[in-house]
């Protein structure tokens, strides 16, 4: 019976989050330089420059951008297609595995929307700073950086990561930094759980975003100062809403099923409980 409860639990996580979501790249294509949208909805993008979809990933194979500047993948229209620019809420997803956290001065865009300037950015970002690997977002003209996991372990290369950057649309207040409080705004999670501690300073908490509705870049450089990303992405999701804990607790353990699946199984868990009443 707890079996089927965490089921059912799991299963409601899964479809609330499901219908909130407008794109889903699990770059399982090994070939070419098309990069398809799971969701359903057809945003489907594209290698731009080289890179390789014929790599290890998270799961099953992931992307890897080429080495150069101009080595990224990208869905043209991006967030303009998705719906989700200005100051809309909206979450972020991915799995990230890097053999290098840049520097100061050559960050790595592992996923963007806009571009650099007052209010137009939503950058989610590695670097390397004063000794520590970082990962953070750029926003606008502020940014927020941390330097290890929910759990204090100081984030390594070579090893996979699940960030969710989760925005409710209302401020950029991060009111979790330095306490064990929740966030209000603005909401960073590491493998699941919510990182409490920031490195960096959170720079106009209370700016509006105006994201620029431009393309939706994996790898890309943001600017021309900045390095290309020497690293593997995979299972990358675009959600129009702020999901909760729970849910992207629920992306982190396990691959987010298809609709299909989760119809079958839900119906396999209505069935189970027929039999056992």
């Amino acid at each position: 019976m707890k079996f089927l409860q965490t089921l059912s639990i799991a299963l409601s996580l899964a479809v609330s989050a499901e219908a909130a979501l407008v794109a889903y790249y699990e770059f399982d294509e090994t070939s070419g330089t098309s990069i398809g949208d799971s969701s359903g909805n057809g945003f489907d993008g594209s290698v731009i420059g080289s890179g390789d979809l014929n790599v290890s990933g998270y799961v099953g194979s992931g992307y890897q951008p080429g080495s150069g500047g101009s080595d990224y993948g990208s869905v043209s229209g991006g967030v303009s297609d998705f719906g989700i620019g200005g100051n809309d809420a909206r979450t972020i997803a991915f799995w990230f595995n890097t053999s290098g956290f840049g520097g100061a001065t050559d960050q790595y865009r592992l996923i963007g929307t806009g571009s650099t300037g007052a209010g137009t950015a939503f950058n989610i970002v590695a670097e390397s700073s004063t000794g520590a690997n970082r990962i953070g977002l750029r926003y606008g003209n502020g940014n927020v950086y941390f330097d290890a996991d929910n759990s204090g372990t100081a984030f390594a290369t070579g090893t996979w990561y699940h960030v969710a950057v989760v925005y409710d649309g209302s401020t950029l207040d991060l009111e979790s930094v330095g306490t064990a409080s929740d966030g209000t705004g603005l909401v960073f999670y590491v493998n699941g759980v919510e990182v409490d501690t920031a490195a960096g300073n959170l720079n106009n908490g209370t700016q509006a975003l105006s994201t620029a509705l431009t393309d939706f870049a994996f790898g890309a450089n943001e600017d021309g100062t900045q390095g290309f990303y020497p690293g593997l992405l995979d299972e990358v999701r675009v959600y129009d809403e702020a999901l909760g804990a729970g849910a992207i607790a629920t992306l982190a353990a396990v691959p987010e099923p298809t609709f299909a699946t989760l119809a079958g199984a839900l119906g396999l868990l209505l069935l189970l409980r027929r039999r056992r009443s």
